[in-house]
């Protein structure tokens, strides 16, 4: 299963023509380059008259951007910021100075941060916390919002910071609507904007429209979350929504924004009580169970009730009382836990605190794959096998899992492991907290992400606790229900296998086949699989199969190859070896009669500078070679047995009047100059000629262009005399 991926990078010379052109009519938006977690810097939006030494304070606006505007905040990649979304409604002066709501009026500061990856809510958090250290911030009137990335980035730091903002506005937000978050976001009585284009073909429509109905669950939100839907099938809903000249209920975003903030005293003076969950604790297996220590108080009143409800955390739990201040809670599986104390005075205000339980896997034992304590890339999902509950999925090549384990006793185990995937060529190691790789798995297809088979490795595992990373080692998804830590005899350690390529090989065109010849061998076990592939080279060859020991290559072209054959043996170790592969253009030897010629095509170069390919409509079709600029070059390779004059004949097109190409040996000599005919179009094609004296044997000639005016260029023959003109009687093509 596949994450989502935005496809939202603009290429740098829009951006800058963007950026440029804004920049006439820009309100003040001030660069800072400040190093911050996740972020090297940001802009800074200041309302007019704001005064650094003074008391008046402001509301504070932190946008988030978009997944094709991530960087590293420096000056070259800062202006990203600026192309899209808030940031672009002020930079092209288009931003209100001031908004009038219930009659005050209010200014804004607006800060559009740069984040180098995708920002977790702990890097939100530490931004907002810097801005309100650093600017004349109203704690109260903090606002947060963001699009596609941003979007999604706005929800999940709702989830964990809900006391924090005063209202959020996520766009097309890129966030799983995942129901313990949502639910986080209901209990903070977050007001929220929700905003999508109902034909979304980046981020589904559903994250909003699930994200809102959930949060609009009782006990819903207070107030609850409010939606809108454009009737549009782009991803941009954006330019619509942060526009001060769109108006629902005759508020634009920001005018809604300030109609709330945090701390407005409840209409019946009733002071909130407070909530206090009791401090974190850890617990090691086989221990199961602990003693929550909530309490609360009230000002001004009395506590009427409490409630306890898990927040985030694994599904196993027995709570014996939700209703009581210090309940127990048992029978807890390995994972971080999250338990919210809900706690209402007599007067019917509310507060809430959380508490977390970390419970640390002991091994041997079992260890749920949703149970990690970080990670990257994955989330969790239903399962349907044995035992229900959820598994991890959405894992990728690069995706990571960490789990802190405590090791009761060294030594060497049967790790097995529940998979399911529908992919041939799954795979994933696990590592300890330095890197080293302690074991490494092939995950076989098995038959539909929800079909579950165990596969088995030994791992070797100190005493004490420590964290095991499980991290994807390959383009393949796969899903992941558990790990099942077993001891058991010690097996010896592994060799690694050996492995043998072959020998290098030359061949000369019109020959286009070789015969691969790779040989394993593995000194405490078996093979379990070859793999062949392309180190470098041209892209054009066939492959008879990629797994077996010696294919057929077909369809070589003249050129270099590298291919390396991998093996891995029984118990997942690999080895590599790679193989060269020659091959030559046809050159005719001896040299052919005056009056024929062999031609040689202008892709087959074996080395060049500048230039690149493209399908021709000259007579034969194929490729020809194109973007040619004054001083790019193409070496070519022959063999010739007699030293002779030579015709040699350029199939070139180009609108152009005064383009040139030279030929030249590999000494720089100039062989030839040669004046390439304006043909009336890129592939309009004529043949240009030149009489040249070459000496025998292999050498390399270079078609080096000599003007600045640009041509294309689909083959050369070379033709024994030096008669001039096309040969009438061509040989076959290289």
């Amino acid at each position: 299963m596949n994450h989502l991926s935005h496809r939202l990078l603009r290429p740098l010379a829009v951006l800058c023509l963007l950026v440029m052109s804004f920049a006439a009519n820009a309100q003040t938006h001030t660069p800072k380059y400040v190093a911050l977690p996740n972020s090297n810097g940001y802009y800074e939006y200041l309302p007019q008259g704001y005064n650094p030494a003074g008391s008046e304070t402001y509301p504070l606006i932190v946008f988030i951007h978009g997944v094709g505007e991530l960087g590293n905040g420096d000056p070259s990649n800062l202006p990203r910021v600026l192309v899209t979304g808030l940031p672009a409604y002020i930079q092209w002066g288009r931003f209100p100075s001031s908004f009038n709501v219930n009659g005050q009026t209010h200014k804004f500061i607006v800060i559009s941060p740069q984040f180098i990856g995708w920002p977790s809510p702990e890097n939100v958090h530490s931004m907002i916390a810097y801005l309100k250290n650093t600017y004349r911030v109203n704690p109260n009137r903090i606002y947060v919002t963001g699009l596609s990335m941003g979007g999604g980035a706005t929800w999940d730091y709702a989830s964990v910071y809900a006391n924090e903002p005063a209202a959020i506005l996520p766009i097309a937000g890129a966030s799983w609507p995942d129901r313990t978050r949502a639910r986080n976001i209901a209990a903070g009585n977050i007001p929220i904007w929700a905003l999508h284009n109902v034909g979304d073909p980046t981020v589904p429509v559903a994250y909003t429209n699930d994200y809102v109905s959930i949060i609009n669950e009782p006990p819903a939100s207070n107030p609850q979350a409010i939606k809108t839907i454009f009737n549009s099938g782009s991803h941009d809903a954006w330019s619509t929504a942060y526009n001060p000249d769109y108006r629902e209920n005759g508020m634009n975003v920001y005018e809604w924004m300030l109609q709330y903030q945090k701390g407005t005293p409840p209409p019946n003076g009733n002071q909130p009580p407070v909530a206090n969950a009791g401090p974190d604790q850890n617990i090691i297996f086989p221990t199961t169970s602990v003693q929550l220590n909530g309490s609360g108080t009230d000002p001004d009143g009395t506590i009427s009730t409490y409630k306890w409800s898990k927040i985030s955390g694994p599904d196993q739990f027995t709570i014996n009382n939700i209703n009581v201040a210090n309940p127990v809670i048992s029978n807890m599986a390995a994972g971080d836990y999250t338990f919210r104390l809900l706690v209402s005075d007599s007067r019917g205000g509310q507060a809430y605190d959380d508490v977390k339980i970390k419970v640390t896997a002991a091994i041997p034992g079992k260890v749920e794959a949703e149970s990690f304590n970080t990670a990257q890339g994955v989330n969790v999902e239903g399962s349907a096998d044995a035992g229900g509950g959820w598994n991890v999925g959405f894992i990728d090549n690069g995706d990571w899992m960490d789990y802190e384990v405590q090791i009761n006793t060294a030594g060497t185990y049967n790790m097995n492991v529940r998979i399911a995937t529908l992919a041939t060529n799954a795979g994933f190691q696990v590592k300890n907290s330095s890197g080293a790789v302690l074991a490494t798995f092939n995950v076989p297809f098995t038959g539909g992400w929800q079909s579950y088979h165990t596969i088995t490795q030994p791992i070797t595992l100190p005493q004490g606790r420590h964290t095991l990373r499980i991290v994807s080692t390959r383009a393949d998804g796969w899903n992941f229900n558990w790990m099942d830590f077993v001891g058991g005899a010690t097996p010896p350690p592994n060799q690694a296998p050996t492995v043998n390529a072959g020998t290098d090989q030359t061949i000369t065109l019109p020959i286009a086949t070789a015969q691969l010849s790779g040989t394993a061998n593995d000194p405490d076990g078996t093979i379990a699989s070859y793999s062949w592939s392309k180190v470098s080279g041209p892209d054009a060859f066939g492959l008879s199969s990629t797994s077996i020991a010696s294919p057929v290559l077909s369809g070589l072209i003249a050129g270099t190859y590298t291919f390396r054959l991998t093996v891995t043996d029984n118990r997942g170790a690999t080895a590599t070896d790679d193989v060269v592969i020659t091959v030559n253009p046809l050159i005719s030897t001896p040299p052919p009669p005056s009056g024929s010629g062999v031609r040689i095509q202008a892709e087959n170069w074996t080395a060049m500078k500048g230039v690149g390919t493209e399908g021709t409509s000259d007579a034969g079709g194929g490729l020809s070679v194109g973007w040619i600029d004054n001083t790019d070059w193409m070496d070519y390779s022959v063999n010739l047995s007699q030293a002779g004059t030579y015709t040699v004949s350029f199939r070139v097109a180009t609108p152009a009047t005064s383009a040139q190409l030279k030929l030249l040996n590999a000494a720089g000599t100039t062989l030839a100059t040669v004046n390439v005919p304006n043909t009336g179009w890129w592939q309009t094609w004529q043949t240009a000629t030149a009489t040249v004296t070459l000496p025998a044997g292999q050498q390399t000639l270079r078609v080096l262009s000599s003007s600045a005016d640009a041509w294309n260029f689909n083959w050369f023959e070379l033709a024994a005399g030096g008669t001039g003109g096309t040969p009438p009687n061509q040989l076959p093509t290289v």
